[in-house]
């Protein structure tokens, strides 16, 4: 489990987890250049996490200490992170979503003007068991939806889209 929590120093907060055994652990802090301004966060296996700083840097916890995998877009508003089995990490937000391939570093970006994605807002992202990723968004004026990225051996290979319109929906 991790948590924000004041330790009574000089910073705001820190970021600290706790083990299995109930202690609570403070690792070193992420270096950022917005201290203790967290936009995304998603902790995954024993006291491993990921995090998105006001500037879009995201950081990964490998469980001694944060490494900086870059920015995966210029700009604020980044909004969710997930990890997928390959260890892609995926990063959403303004703009669209992107995937840091594991192997190379490098971000490939998704986004409208190269992808079928439903939105330039992407809201949340997640990554199911069978590695499809689930984005939401919102498709204009009263349509809401959710997309997936069916992803095999970490390729994409195709996008689907689920969406509402509540302003046809009939109303009471």
């Amino acid at each position: 489990m991790w948590a924000l929590r004041y330790n009574g120093t000089a910073t705001i907060y820190s970021l600290d987890y706790r083990t299995p055994a109930g202690n609570w652990i403070t690792p070193v802090q992420p270096i950022s250049s917005n201290e203790n301004d967290i936009w995304a966060f998603k902790a995954y296996e024993d006291g491993k996490a990921l995090l998105i700083d006001g500037n879009s840097n995201v950081f990964q916890f490998n469980g001694t200490s944060w490494l900086n995998l870059g920015i995966w877009r210029d700009g604020g508003f980044s909004y969710g992170l997930d990890i997928d089995a390959y260890g892609n990490v995926w990063a959403s937000g303004i703009g669209g979503a992107a995937k840091r391939n594991v192997k190379t570093g490098v971000w490939q970006r998704y986004r409208i003007t190269n992808s079928s994605q439903i939105d330039y807002w992407v809201e949340d992202i997640s990554i199911d068991d069978q590695g499809n990723v689930w984005m939401t968004g919102n498709g204009g004026p009263g349509v809401g939806g959710f997309q997936s990225l069916m992803v095999l051996d970490g390729q994409v290979l195709i996008m689907r889209t689920m969406a509402w319109d509540i302003l046809s929906l009939p109303h009471r």
